[in-house]
Order: C-alpha cells, then sequence, then structure tokens
C-alpha cells in the first residue's frame, strides 16, 4: 500500500484494516496482528511528525508455518540514524512518563529492526517479528 501527501486518515485506518484481514486470513495469532497494527502506526506517526516525506510505502510479508512477520516500509523523507535515535529516545524517555516512547515501544514490539538508505534516496525501514517473540515479550514484561 503506498500513502501520498496530503496524507489521510482514512488511508492509515484502510491500512490497519488491510493488515488485520492479511493477518487473520493468514491466521496468525492476534498477538503478532496487534504487534504490526501498533508498529505500523508508530512508524507512520514518526513519518508524518520527522521524515518530511511526499510518500510512505508499505509491504508485508507473512509466514504462517513460523507466525512471523517482515513489514518493510519505505519513504523519500529524511534519512535518520536508527541507533542514535534508539539511544536519544531511552535518554528523553526518562522513567516512561515523557515523549519519545514510541521508538522504544516499537523496539519491544519487533525481534529485529534495520533501516538503510538506498542509491536512490529512499528511505527502507524493515522490521521482523514473530509470534514466539510476541509471546518471550510477553513473559519478560
Amino acid at each position: 500500500m503506498r500513502l501520498e501527501k496530503p496524507f489521510d486518515g482514512e488511508e492509515i485506518r484502510q491500512l490497519r484494516l488491510e493488515i488485520t484481514e492479511t493477518c487473520e486470513a493468514q491466521g496468525l495469532p492476534d498477538v503478532l496482528t496487534w504487534d504490526l497494527i501498533a508498529t505500523a502506526d508508530e512508524v507512520i506517526c514518526n513519518v508524518l511528525e520527522h521524515s518530511h516525506a511526499d510518500w510512505l510505502e508499505f509491504e508485508m510479508a507473512l509466514d504462517f508455518a513460523r507466525s512471523s512477520a517482515q513489514l518493510v516500509m519505505r519513504d523519500n523523507g529524511v534519512h535518520f540514524d536508527l541507533n542514535a535515535a534508539v539511544i536519544r529516545a531511552e535518554t528523553a524517555a526518562g522513567n516512561g512518563t515523557h515523549r519519545k516512547m514510541g521508538l522504544l515501544l516499537v523496539k519491544k514490539a519487533v525481534d529485529s529492526m534495520d533501516i538503510t538508505r538506498r542509491p536512490d534516496g529512499v528511505n527502507e525501514l524493515t522490521l521482523n517479528l514473530s509470534a514466539m517473540g510476541s509471546n518471550q515479550r510477553q513473559a519478560t514484561g
């Protein structure tokens, strides 16, 4: 799915619905579906607030046998250093009562995340999630 400026709330709602319906059709666990939706929401908000992108694309790959998913998001906005952003977020979030919690929540919801800047200037964020990872995260709090 591709979103373009001006970004529209209805398009974002449609994206959530598409993720939910695709996960349900593939029989993925609810916890994984919820993590995918929450993660996509946070990334969309970050792109809208910080990257100044003109467009944002989503691609999702699901693996029913492994109860896992990969969400790839691309945009043409300002690139950022993911590791530095996580460190800044951890410092700024303090005891959890301040802003900057979103990136930390994404980090906890995924098994891995990586961002690259392609030669054509497109940012590509790849998030890998699994039900096994979700279960382990729930058990450890």
